[in-house]
């Protein structure tokens, strides 16, 4: 890896607003953001030639380098009430849940491996978005706080991003599918000491999808189970 004293520090120009709205025991917000960013660092390979003692060498050599500019711009609907003016047992219900939204444009990818040629030629290629952003995500929870008892019921959502341009030995891009998970738990206070309770991760034992190759035309490459976890709680309190 050699030195890059002319490279350039990766900037970005940032605008948010937002407006929230409270009421009784909730509350309801949208915020918007814009960011213009500039001089994405990238590693590039290239050859360079060098002269020493009467003979000339070339050699592959890796630098530092600003690659083009992008910009990242998008929305969040946000939401939460415990509903506590309704009759007995239900007044202990409650709902948190937002909406995000992100538009990626331009920027650059990086190749784990510059010396790859696949993995060059991926990270290049504009038409592949951003790694790692989705463009929709989601998440609803269920609450409940009532006669020493908290409840709580979540799933989160988000939709497909490009996981890696060039994928090790397969040369392609790789998807994370559309992805959801539900986790819940459930507690009950004893005293002021001891608290009981019960906590389940992936409770619909949801697994996770991989795609190759082209975005619209990506059949399935692999799959994971994170399997689904119940654990016995008790914590106490000095």
């Amino acid at each position: 890896m050699a030195g890059a004293p002319n490279l350039k520090p990766t900037m970005a120009t940032n605008v948010d607003a937002s407006l929230e709205w409270y009421f009784g025991n909730g509350s309801l917000s949208f915020a918007a953001f814009f960011k213009d960013i500039s001089n994405y660092i990238t590693i590039d390979r290239r050859a360079e030639t060098y002269s020493y003692g009467g003979e000339t060498f070339t050699f592959e050599v890796l630098r530092q380098g600003n690659a083009s500019n992008g910009t990242l711009k998008g929305f969040e609907v946000a939401y939460q009430q415990f509903y506590d003016f309704l009759p007995g047992p239900l007044s202990g219900l409650g709902l948190q849940a937002n909406f995000t939204f992100v538009d990626n444009n331009g920027g650059a990818n990086e190749a784990l491996n510059p010396f790859e040629p696949a993995q060059e030629a991926g990270a290049s290629d504009t038409s592949l978005p951003i790694e790692g952003i989705s463009r929709f995500s989601y998440n609803v929870t269920g609450l409940y706080e009532k006669y020493g008892f908290e409840g709580r019921l979540a799933y989160n959502w988000r939709e497909r991003y490009l996981l890696t341009t060039s994928a090790a030995n397969l040369n392609r891009p790789v998807y994370w599918e559309d992805y959801g998970v539900l986790d819940g738990s459930l507690f009950y206070t004893l005293n002021q000491h001891v608290k009981i309770g019960v906590q389940a991760t992936n409770i619909l034992n949801s697994r996770v999808y991989l795609n190759v190759g082209d975005e619209t035309l990506a059949p399935r490459y692999s799959w994971t189970d994170t399997d689904r976890r119940i654990a016995i709680i008790a914590r106490l309190k000095l």
